[in-house]
């Protein structure tokens, strides 16, 4: 009698790095460059700085009105809605590449 050859089952991984490794291992078809740390970093100040400073100029106007917390809270929301815009184009346009398709 032919004995059948069965799948083996992976090892279960025994640490976090190990499960980093696989994580990233499994994305290895991919044709895409590792993103650049500093663009990261950029994308995070393209929702940061807006919201901060539209809280801040919300703050601002919030004392010289006398109509406190609502200009800050109008300004943070406005600045997140700025933030992420700017962060969704950027992203966009870097989704497209070079050839701007």
């Amino acid at each position: 009698m032919q004995r059948r050859k069965t799948a083996r089952a992976r090892p279960a991984p025994d640490s976090i790095a190990t499960l980093f490794v696989v994580a990233r291992n499994a994305g290895a078809e991919s044709t895409e460059p590792n993103p650049n740390p500093r663009a990261l970093v950029g994308l995070g100040f393209e929702i940061a700085v807006p919201v901060v400073l539209c809280s801040f100029a919300g703050f601002q106007a919030d004392r010289w009105l006398d109509t406190e917390p609502w200009l800050v809270v109008t300004g943070a929301l406005i600045g997140s809605a700025l933030g992420f815009y700017g962060f969704f184009r950027r992203v966009r346009s870097r989704g497209r590449g070079e050839n701007g398709r």
